[in-house]
């Protein structure tokens, strides 16, 4: 489920929807709320926000474009114009709240979580999480993982 789309369900007067401080610590993103947040998503994030995000998981930019889906002309001319298109800002995004959920997963600890994403793992059928997170329900499944991780019941 896109954000566009969890926005739309909850409605603009949901506080639910509302309430939500919206950060994404790892990118430096943060909006008062989840609209907040899709708006900055459509608007097109900072190229320095894809940068940021390569620096976190110690990835070079070809790692990362190919897990975004950027082709590398195509990150050239994001880099002249300064922003990320929408659609390529929500998949930063989805990565970069899954990165800053596996940080908290794993004590705070950056390096640990950036390695976590780059080896097999069991509970994804020894696909990395990193290859499994350029798809939605990819994503979905890292996340689940994490939560299993998280609540001892998973080993990963």
């Amino acid at each position: 489920m896109t954000l566009d789309h969890m926005a739309h369900i909850l409605g603009p007067n949901d506080t639910i929807a509302k309430g939500l401080n919206m950060e994404v610590s790892s990118i430096g993103i943060r909006s008062k709320d989840l609209f907040g947040l899709i708006d900055q998503i459509k608007d097109g994030l900072p190229v320095s926000s894809f940068d940021k995000l390569r620096e976190k998981f110690m990835l070079s930019e070809r790692a990362l474009s190919d897990t975004i889906d950027i082709s590398k002309r195509t990150l050239t001319r994001r880099k002249l114009i300064g922003r990320l298109s929408a659609s390529e800002s929500e998949r930063l995004v989805r990565l970069a709240k899954l990165f800053d959920k596996a940080v908290q997963v794993f004590a705070n600890d950056e390096v640990v979580a950036a390695k976590w994403f780059k080896a097999p793992a069991r509970g994804l059928g020894g696909k990395t999480p990193l290859t499994m997170t350029d798809t939605e329900l990819g994503a979905q499944e890292v996340y689940a993982l994490l939560i299993r991780i998280e609540h001892g019941v998973f080993p990963g």
